[in-house]
C-alpha cells in the first residue's frame, strides 16, 4: 500500500543519530503497521528483511514514539494523524481507519490516537502503558512470588488448598498421587466440603493406633468417599476395639491375655499352637 512519508525526519536529531540498522527498523514499523497504526512484532521477520538482528531491547530508543497496547501490539502514536489528519464519519476513506481504531480500543488525544490512561516509558528494554491492569504483570508476578516467599516463611500459609487438605488426611501415604486426586476432587467440590470431610475422616482415625487398614489418600478422593456418611468413616479390622489395642501391642497385662493369644483366637482354625489352656 502507499502511504506518506516524512521527508523532515533526517533533521530530526533523535532518528539521525538512530544506528542505519534501527533507522530501518523504525521504516519496517511504519511499512508494516495497520492503517491504524499498529503492528504486532515479528522479530525473526524483522531480522531477515533489515539484513541485521534486532530485539525486543532495541525498543527502548522509541520508547517516545511507540505504546505497548494490552494485546501486545505496538502503536505507532502519531501514525493516524501524520497519515489521514482529523479523522471524521464523514469521510469515506477515513471508515476503515475508525473501525481499527476502535477494535484497539483508541481515543483521540492532543498528540494523536493513543490507548486510554497511558504514558510510555522503558524498563529492560520494554514498553508498558501506565494504568492499565494487565500492562504491569512481571512487577504484578514479581510481587506475588515475594509474598508467597514470606507467607511460606512465616509458617507454611502459602500451602494451596490441596496440600492443606492432605495434611488433615489421617494416613500420610503416596503425597504426590494424593495431591492430584485432591485437586481432581476441587474441580467437583468445593473446598470446604472437602476440608470438612477430611477433618471427619481424621477424627474418626485420631484413637486409631493402627493406621494400615486406612486407605490411601489417593484411593479415598478418587472413590469419592467424601461423599459417603461419617459413620463410615470409622476404621475396620479383623478385630474388636480392645483386640485391636492388644495387637498392637498395647498393655494386656490387665485382661490377662497377650496380644498373641488374642490374634490366636481371632485366626484360631490355621494358628492352634498359640492358643494357651484348653478354655480357648
Amino acid at each position: 500500500m502507499k502511504r506518506f512519508t516524512d521527508t523532515e525526519k533526517w533533521r530530526d536529531p533523535w532518528y539521525r543519530e538512530l544506528p542505519p540498522r534501527l533507522k530501518c527498523l523504525w521504516q519496517f514499523f511504519c511499512d508494516t503497521c495497520d492503517h491504524a497504526g499498529v503492528f504486532q512484532i515479528d522479530w525473526k521477520l524483522a531480522s531477515f528483511e533489515i539484513g541485521d538482528r534486532v530485539t525486543v531491547k532495541d525498543l527502548e530508543l522509541f520508547s517516545e514514539r511507540l505504546q505497548l497496547l494490552p494485546t501486545g501490539r505496538y502503536l505507532i502514536k502519531k501514525f493516524v494523524r501524520f497519515q489521514s489528519g482529523t479523522l471524521t464519519d464523514s469521510c469515506p476513506a477515513h471508515k476503515p481507519i475508525l473501525k481499527l481504531v476502535a477494535i484497539h480500543g483508541l481515543v483521540e488525544t492532543s498528540i494523536g490516537y493513543q490507548y486510554p490512561i497511558a504514558r510510555v516509558f522503558h524498563e529492560i528494554g520494554y514498553c508498558y502503558p501506565m494504568g492499565y491492569p494487565i500492562a504491569t504483570l512481571q512487577e504484578k508476578e514479581k510481587e506475588e512470588r515475594k509474598e508467597k516467599e514470606k507467607k511460606d516463611q512465616e509458617g507454611g500459609m502459602g500451602e494451596t488448598d490441596a496440600e492443606r487438605i492432605y495434611n488433615l488426611y489421617p494416613r500420610k501415604v503416596g503425597r504426590g498421587t494424593a495431591i492430584k486426586a485432591i485437586t481432581k476432587a476441587l474441580t467437583v467440590q468445593p473446598v470446604e466440603k472437602l476440608i470438612e470431610s477430611t477433618k471427619q475422616m481424621a477424627e474418626a482415625w485420631r484413637l486409631e493406633p493402627d493406621k494400615h487398614f486406612c486407605p490411601h489418600a489417593a484411593t479415598w478422593f478418587n472413590g469419592e468417599r467424601y461423599l459417603d456418611p461419617p459413620e463410615s468413616y470409622k476404621p475396620h479390622s479383623p478385630f474388636k476395639p480392645n483386640q485391636r489395642n492388644a495387637a498392637m501391642s498395647v498393655d494386656t497385662t490387665a485382661q490377662g491375655i497377650s496380644a498373641a493369644e488374642l490374634i490366636a483366637r481371632k485366626n484360631k482354625p490355621t494358628q492352634p499352637e498359640l492358643i494357651k489352656g484348653n478354655g480357648l
